[in-house]
């Protein structure tokens, strides 16, 4: 296991590692540009879901209602 005094120096150097690294222009950039990503794929998987929607919604209305289907059997019948 790991101590606490050993994460804690890990965690240090590597942020002083990407922080001594980058200037703030470059961490906005690629904060900018995770963002831009993480919008652009959380957009697209509900215009996934959206269309999936649709299509099941078209399916259901192309299908006659079974109840108006029991019905004309039942006037027909009598």
């Amino acid at each position: 296991m790991i101590d606490n005094a050993t994460a804690n120096s890990y965690i240090t150097s590597g942020g002083v590692l990407v922080m001594g690294g980058l200037t703030a222009n470059e961490v906005a950039m690629y904060g900018g540009l995770f963002f831009a990503g993480a919008t652009y794929l959380t957009n697209l998987i509900f215009k996934i879901k959206a269309e999936r929607r649709g299509q099941r919604l078209e399916r259901r209305s192309n299908q006659p209602d079974l109840r108006e289907v029991k019905t004309e059997r039942r006037e027909a019948a009598e």
